[in-house]
């Protein structure tokens, strides 16, 4: 007797101890692993979440600081136009700005100018006010000093150096076209004191003659301004010109918050700010970003305020994971002891376990070899006391009704042809001559977004019973749902002689009847869901399409794309269904068609022959 080889085997009770701690393993392994990535994710959520919340404190913050002037010049504009306030005459008008400039602290001064460079300056000061009129060219201006009602205590001339038409507020309403929008300018230094501001200026149309109105705003009480906003316990929020210069510095950074006023952020001296702009400007769009510096992690987001048309600020936060890692450590504590339990737990079940498992085993295997040749019709049954046995025969029915609920899918005939063939786990196509067809729901977007979700999945599930009934009763392999648009072919995997005849003989059936439903949905109060048809004829490859670890059987070529490309056409010709010529003279003469004028496809050299399907002669 030849000596055969021996082969190496293990005990069933050995297997299962084995198989079992390495699935326990698994198991554990990937449940850790999830919530090691959950948490990532919940960091990124909330650390999201946090930016956002800073953002709109900012963003309505920034609001209530420069609302107010807004509304003061709309308002003394308004008085200009009636003639109730005139730069020509100073001392009503300090009766006008005084008060105006009094009521909001981080207004410092008043200005009108007209394009004789008359000009007339309203300026705050710590302990008192000055009223200067300035008339032409020359250097002299009447100067007073008046009370907080615009009374005069005391007036003198001297000379001054301005010129309304230099000054950037000035340049930029006489370049605006709009003679009601109020301008601001962006931040700069104030001329002689340099302390920084931002102008809010308009055109006012006044009885007499245009001129221009101007209010001057500090920008120092912004320097307290990232301080005052709630981040999280050691965020940071700053407040960016367009330019990228700082308008409010974050808080705690041991620097001189008023020093760093429109300094660029990058020589800021704020290592954090620093880096965090630089990596903002190299990001593409608005999505908050992680980083790190010296150690720390930080997440970043920028959101911007919209000052006036052409003028806006950038909002930065910034937020250290530390702040919202936390929980999070706990959890993954909790779950670490977790898993080890339940290794444990599996190592004890294993030992104990001595009884045979041989007959239940084999009707196992029994089952499996029915559900190898997809055959789902009968329930597994493997009466047992052993729980894992049970847990099989568990897995191996909810299997077979995985794959008995593919084949709702998938005709599972074709599945079993694509078995047979070698064509279902490697990847591969063949040539094969198909009709293919693309249908669309009419004003889809506008339906999905008048119902709620609930509705809408209902509705639509009514209408793929109707749309699906008709094409598996025509043979169609229906490729794939695209939203609310179907993809379906004939002639693969199934040669057909003819398959432009059951395409169109589907479409008109599949118009009939959904005629028949929209009218019944209409009567419940359902919208009517409207469907184009787009059909194309040729060669196509077929097949296996995909990646080694996902694989798709569909059809690809000019074919395909033709199809589509004619269903989106219909619009334009007022048509509902559209074909080109090899399926119009394939279909047979039992058929009416209307001759379409060519047309230019995308993507075809040449004019392409259309033609829309009537219905039956």
């Amino acid at each position: 007797m030849p000596n055969r080889p021996r082969r190496w085997r293990i005990s069933i009770r050995w297997s299962l101890f084995i198989n079992l701690l390495l699935l326990v393993v698994l198991i554990s392994g990937s449940l850790l692993a999830y919530s090691l990535a959950g948490a990532r994710r919940a960091v990124r959520r909330f650390s999201v979440s946090i930016i956002e919340e800073a953002a709109a404190k900012a963003q309505d913050r920034l609001g209530r600081f420069f609302a107010p002037v807004t509304t003061s010049i709309g308002i003394v504009r308004d008085f200009g136009e009636i003639g109730t306030f005139s730069p020509s005459d100073p001392r009503r008008a300090g009766e006008i700005l005084i008060p105006v400039l009094a009521a909001i602290p981080q207004m410092s001064a008043a200005n009108t100018g007209d394009q004789r460079g008359d000009a007339l300056l309203v300026v705050k000061r710590k302990t008192e006010w000055l009223s200067i009129s300035k008339r032409g060219k020359g250097q002299q201006a009447d100067w007073a000093q008046v009370d907080e009602r615009g009374a005069v205590l005391k007036s003198w001339r001297q000379e001054l150096d301005f010129d309304p038409r230099s000054r950037p507020w000035y340049k930029l309403v006489d370049a605006g076209a709009s003679e009601s929008t109020i301008y601001w300018t962006a931040p700069y230094g104030f001329v002689p004191t340099g302390d920084p501001g931002i102008t809010a200026a308009v055109r006012v149309v006044g009885p007499k003659e245009p001129y221009i109105l101007a209010f001057d705003v500090l920008l120092e009480d912004l320097s307290d301004f990232a301080q005052s906003i709630e981040v999280s316990p050691k965020g940071k929020t700053f407040v960016l010109t367009e330019d990228l210069r700082l308008l409010a510095p974050p808080a705690g950074m041991g620097t001189d918050a008023r020093g760093l006023l429109l300094s660029p952020a990058a020589e800021s001296g704020i290592p954090l700010v620093a880096e965090s702009v630089q990596l903002w400007r190299e990001q593409p769009g608005l999505e908050p970003f992680q980083f790190t510096q010296d150690g720390a992690t930080w997440w970043c987001g920028f959101r911007p305020y919209a000052l006036s048309e052409g003028q806006r600020f950038w909002i930065g936060v910034l937020v250290p994971e530390e702040d919202v890692l936390g929980e999070t450590r706990r959890e993954r504590v909790a779950l670490l002891y977790l898993t080890v339990g339940a290794l444990l737990v599996a190592v004890l079940m294993a030992l104990v376990l001595s009884r045979s498992y041989s007959a239940p085993l084999g009707r196992l295997v029994e089952h499996s070899t029915r559900l190898q040749r997809l055959e789902t019709s009968q329930e597994v049954r493997v009466p047992s006391r052993l729980n894992e046995v049970r847990q099989l025969a568990d897995a191996q029915e909810n299997m077979r009704r995985a794959l008995d609920s593919f084949a709702r899918y998938v005709p599972i005939e074709v599945v079993r042809e694509l078995l047979d063939r070698g064509e279902a786990a490697t990847i591969g196509a063949r040539s094969a001559e198909v009709t293919v067809l693309f249908t669309d729901i009419v004003g889809f977007t506008a339906i999905s977004e008048s119902m709620s979700a609930a509705d809408l999945t209902q509705h639509m599930s009514s209408y793929f019973d109707e749309v699906l009934a008709v094409l598996q009763s025509h043979g169609a392999t229906v490729d794939k749902f695209i939203g609310d648009a179907v993809m379906a072919f004939w002639g693969a995997p199934h040669a057909l002689d003819n398959h432009s005849r059951p395409a169109v003989e589907a479409v008109l059936e599949i118009r009939q009847r959904l005629g028949k439903a929209n009218q019944a949905w209409m009567a419940q109060g359902l919208p009517a869901l409207q469907t184009r048809f787009g059909l194309a004829s040729g060669t196509v490859a077929v097949g296996n399409i995909g990646a080694h670890h996902r694989l798709s059987y569909t059809v690809l070529g000019d074919p395909v794309n033709l199809a589509h490309r004619l269903e989106a056409l219909n619009p334009k010709f007022g048509s509902w269904v559209l074909a080109d010529e090899r399926v119009r003279s394939a279909a047979g003469d039992d058929f009416a068609w209307r001759d379409v004028d060519p047309v230019e496809i995308k993507g075809k050299a040449g004019l392409t022959r259309i033609f829309e399907l009537l219905g039956r002669k």
